[in-house]
């Protein structure tokens, strides 16, 4: 009687006789080979009451009714055992173990283990169900990449410079750190409080390998390597990072995003404050590192839409301010302090139209060898004991052709313009629309105001200025 190649299944033979006993012996194999399960692989004496259908496999080392079996598949059935010599490439399942088998051609062992590779695989769950998106996913407490006898790369690569190769941590499926070359061959450590902003912490560039900290670190000024805006608005906060013009991305305070600046270096490059309409607090205007130019900017069409108000002191303060800072758009209000205050040898630029209101102080003011350039013209809404005060060696300088334009007839009540203690005020082109009250121009102690030939009438206000101790009017 012959057998079939793999299972070993008996054959009719021609005229046999009880053809149903060799038909229901390779049925009875059939049974316990197809789909197979074991119920152990590690006994090498037969169990003393198995029940029908049941299968072992038998291990070293056989006894009794399996001696000589070792690696057999032993099947009770009709009360008596069957044995099937199995072939490379047979698997079983192991009802003791729970797990998969395989038998090499040699002896039985553990079927992923057994395996040599897996290949294109197209998507692998391990603990969890991948997609399409996520490929591999693994639910796991920990995951473990070990050597195998040297050391160990983890390898992430990306088509092009303008893709990511990163990897994000995440919150409830939320990012809240990122490490990677996002979407340039830079190396970018970002964070997140929310998953939507992002702040980059550190940069280091591919090709000098220079590092940033664009967010700014304990003793490191953040280095800009492009130009930078930072949003100011009443229903910010200032714990956003200022980078988004709305409510979760801007900041509250027009001082945060100054002290935000102060802490960068600016390189070659510019950042502006863009502060958007509403009353807002005073501020101080800080140095920082760097050739670029700070600005700080308001409504340039319509700046009596974007109020700083103080009630005393300096609202727009700028002591010792050396940095290059230009300011514009903005309506300045105080009781009694000074709209502008520029001191302590400080520079200052206003190239955008400005609104002064009503103080008992004065509109602006320069003092101890402090410079102000203004490029724009403005409006005056309201009075002041000087609109401009210059003193100690300071100067200012407006001109060209611009407009001044006096709202209501402020009144000013001790001068227009005072100039005092070798200070000076280049005045000059200027054309004034509406008029005043007042002494037009005071000045004393080799002060000078030059207005190139304008004459003693070209300062708002109806009373005669006046000069003294070598002071000059011109």
């Amino acid at each position: 009687m012959s057998d079939t190649a793999n299972l070993r299944l008996p054959l009719l033979e021609a005229a046999q006789a009880q053809k149903h006993v060799t038909v229901n012996e390779g049925l009875g194999l059939l049974d316990a080979l197809a789909q197979i399960a074991v119920q152990d692989r590690d006994l090498a004496t037969p169990p003393v009451t198995p029940d029908d259908g049941q299968c072992w496999i038998v291990a070293a080392g056989s006894t009794g009714a399996w001696a000589g079996r070792a690696g057999h598949l032993a099947v009770w059935r009709d009360g008596a055992w069957r044995f099937s010599m199995p072939r490379a490439g047979w698997i079983a399942y192991a009802v003791d173990e729970d797990a998969y088998l395989m038998f090499d051609g040699a002896a039985w062992g553990d079927f992923f283990a057994t395996l040599s590779a897996v290949q294109n695989l197209a998507a692998l769950g391990v603990n969890a169900t991948a997609d399409a998106t996520n490929r591999l996913a693994v639910a796991s407490g920990a995951v473990l990449f070990n050597h195998a006898g040297a050391g160990v790369q983890v390898k992430l690569n990306k088509q092009a410079a303008g893709e990511t190769a990163s990897l994000l941590f995440q919150e409830d499926f939320g990012g809240r750190a990122e490490i990677g070359l996002a979407g340039d061959d830079d190396l970018h450590v970002k964070v997140s409080a929310d998953g939507v902003h992002w702040r980059e912490a550190m940069r280091i560039d591919g090709a000098s390998g220079q590092v940033r900290f664009p967010s700014g670190a304990a003793g490191v000024r953040a280095q800009l390597s492009a130009n930078r805006t930072y949003y100011v608005r009443t229903d910010g906060s200032d714990t956003n990072d200022g980078l988004a013009d709305d409510a979760a991305g801007a900041f509250r305070t027009i001082q945060k995003a100054i002290d935000m600046v102060a802490a960068l270096d600016l390189g070659i490059f510019d950042v502006t404050i863009q502060v958007r309409a509403g009353t807002h607090g005073g501020v101080v205007l800080k140095n920082f590192a760097g050739t670029g130019t700070a600005k700080l900017v308001g409504d340039l069409a319509m700046p009596a839409n974007v109020v700083i108000n103080k009630a005393s002191g300096d609202v727009i303060g700028a002591p010792g301010l050396l940095s290059a800072w230009t300011v514009g758009g903005f309506k300045i209000t105080t009781t009694s302090g000074q709209c502008v205050g520029i001191r302590n040898g400080g520079t200052l630029q206003i190239t955008g139209p400005m609104e002064y209101g009503a103080t008992t102080g004065y509109h602006i003011f320069v003092s101890q060898q402090s410079t102000l350039v203004v490029t724009s013209g403005y409006t005056i809404s309201g009075g002041a004991s000087h609109h401009i005060r210059i003193e100690n060696t300071a100067m200012m300088q407006i001109g060209g052709g611009l407009t001044i334009t006096l709202a209501g007839t402020p009144a000013f009540g001790v001068a227009f313009i005072g100039v005092y203690r070798l200070a000076a005020a280049i005045i000059f082109g200027l054309n004034f629309a509406g008029a005043a009250t007042g002494v037009r121009y005071r000045a004393t102690l080799n002060s000078v105001i030059e207005t190139d030939g304008g004459g003693a009438a070209y300062l708002p206000g109806n009373a005669a200025g006046a000069l003294a101790t070598g002071a000059q009017y011109n």
